[in-house]
């Protein structure tokens, strides 16, 4: 199961902004209207997570911090509690429509509705996943969290972070409890998954607890304390050592111990089908993150439809480039060494490397009006920049939904800006190769689609899957072992990408095949961005909208 605290925290920064509000008894018992609903319930789930509100950064080291000297709860019944919270809300906001709402409003509602099903339906496998593993959980993502997050700016904070290094050994007793009931419950990673979770855990604690990431980062946080006495930062680094050695390096060993024994049951087997449930689980996971009801199936198969496009075009390239010998495969990996397409790694290639960029970045700047709106050329470049600065912008919505993470549709338009760069700006037409660059990036996304449903529908073996990316991307095997692992734990996470891009794309079709020359470009951007990130049927409701509006 996906922790709720993690996927809330991607609701991004500003939520706990609302929380002023509660001084006003209305908001939190009977808040007026759905945007105040809405922002009521969202405070509520963020106030549950000492690492949230310690992530939006806005209330540490106030005298509002209750909270910087602690870290999440990891048990049983605390995810049990904050999924009855979320069904509570979810139910409330039936009492805010969607019958009667229009315009934003039920825009608002239906996203917060899908959002919130979304949450709780992969909730409810009590055993979903892998909760510790080689690139994330409380192993790998704890310790990033308080070097990176955790602000040092005076003494108080020091003491809630030398708090915290404590907490961190109640979390990894916490999470070692848990994933031993995963295992009870059939619940074992893959042998490869195992190894290098524990070639991590275990190059965490070589160094000791004085050489430890936990400590040494500290010492320069300390230094940057104009009034903190030498005696002082003394101690603080001595009592940091000690947490460490008595705290922190005692849980890893006992999960490294855990794992090891694990590893003994282990198999080789990679999709999560392996896993009671696995094939509920991943039909959730593929619904969360391409917002669509697409089956596996149907996905494995656009994925293949999609490869065997690109590499036509590809393909097509090379042989023009006089590249007529070997595999696709092959052919890129000797123009990827080929020095003449390679700016040396020298500071003089860097330089050189930097100037290429910013020729690029202005280009695209300078056309970007044609296709966007003015007020948002000053956001940034076509892609991320422009999508969530634009969410930004809307006017008369809860915060949430200017925050609201949704994978296809995120991800969907930065690739549907890569090929609009080609398609519509003309970036690439006398640049073939780099063309084909953006054609290996496009391919790397298509090929997610055919190895994700690969390994968890139709239980591809992880070799398998290495071998047909190296095979149609030309990328190197590290790279490519990697990236499957990655979707060995991640399932469906890599399918959001493509499914988003080819919605788009076909939504964009559809707007000019019915409305001819009335087309406007920069109108249909404006209505895909100007609304923020949503589920993939929402936006076709809202794109169908705007079709019937153009005079």
């Amino acid at each position: 199961m996906k922790k709720l605290a993690l996927r809330i925290l991607a609701w991004g920064t500003g939520l706990i902004a609302v929380a002023a509000l509660g001084a006003s008894l209305w908001f939190w018992f009977t808040p007026v209207g759905l945007n105040n609903y809405v922002n009521k319930i969202t405070v509520q789930l963020a106030l549950d997570s000492p690492q949230i509100l310690t992530s939006l950064g806005l209330i540490d080291n106030t005298p509002l911090d209750f909270h910087s000297g602690k870290l999440d709860e990891q048990t049983k019944a605390a995810e049990q509690r904050s999924l009855a919270k979320l069904r509570r809300a979810r139910e409330g906001l039936n009492d805010y429509g969607p019958e009667g709402l229009e315009g934003q409003e039920l825009v608002t509602w239906q996203i917060t509705a899908w959002f919130f099903d979304d949450l709780i339906r992969q909730a409810e496998f009590a055993y979903g996943g892998y909760r510790v593993n080689q690139i994330s959980g409380v192993t790998v993502d704890t310790p990033q969290f308080l070097t990176d997050s955790h602000v040092i700016k005076n003494e108080r904070s020091v003491e809630r972070y030398l708090s915290r290094l404590r907490e961190f050994g109640r979390v990894l007793r916490e999470v070692r409890e848990r994933v031993a009931d995963d295992r009870a419950n059939g619940v074992v990673p893959p042998d490869f998954v195992i190894d290098q979770s524990l070639l991590g855990m275990r190059n965490f604690i070589e160094a000791g607890a004085a050489g430890n990431p936990l400590v040494t980062t500290l010492a320069p946080k300390l230094d940057s304390l104009p009034d903190l006495a030498a005696a002082q930062r003394a101690q603080y680094l001595q009592q940091a050592t000690q947490l460490v050695e008595t705290e922190v390096i005692p849980g890893y060993r006992a999960m490294i111990a855990l794992f090891e024994d694990l590893r003994k049951e282990a198999t080789g087997d990679a999709g999560i089908w392996r896993i009671p449930q696995g094939e509920a689980i991943y039909e959730a996971a593929l619904r969360s993150n391409t917002t669509t009801m697409m089956t596996a199936d149907e996905i494995h198969a656009l994925g293949l439809a999609e490869v065997a496009r690109l590499e036509t075009e590809m393909l097509a390239i090379l042989e023009a480039q006089g590249l007529r010998e070997g595999t696709l495969a092959e052919r890129i990996a000797k123009l990827n060494t080929d020095p003449v397409q390679l700016f040396p790694n020298t500071d003089e290639g860097r330089q050189s490397m930097i100037a290429y960029l910013k020729e690029i970045d202005a280009r695209i700047m300078g056309m970007a009006p044609r296709y966007f709106a003015t007020l948002m050329v000053h956001e940034g470049s076509p892609g991320h920049h422009f999508q969530l600065s634009a969410a930004q912008l809307i006017e008369g919505v809860p915060l949430l939904r200017k925050v609201l993470p949704f994978n296809a549709y995120a991800e969907g338009w930065a690739l549907y800006a890569e090929r609009i760069a080609k398609t519509d700006m003309g970036v690439y037409d006398n640049d073939p190769l780099g063309d084909l660059g953006r054609l290996q990036a496009e391919m790397f996304r298509a090929v997610r689609l055919v190895v994700d449903t690969g390994l968890h529908a139709r239980r591809w073996s992880r070799e398998q899957s290495i071998d047909y990316m190296i095979e149609k991307t030309g990328m190197s095997a590290a790279d490519v072992t990697r990236e499957i692992e990655r979707y060995v734990v991640w399932p469906g996470q890599a399918t959001g990408y493509k499914v988003g891009q080819l919605a788009i794309l076909k939504m964009r079709e559809r707007a000019e095949r019915e409305l001819g020359e009335r087309f406007d470009i920069k109108g249909f951007h404006e209505v895909v961005l100007m609304n923020g990130a949503m589920p993939l049927a929402t936006l076709d409701e809202l794109v169908s909208q705007w079709i019937k509006s153009v005079p």
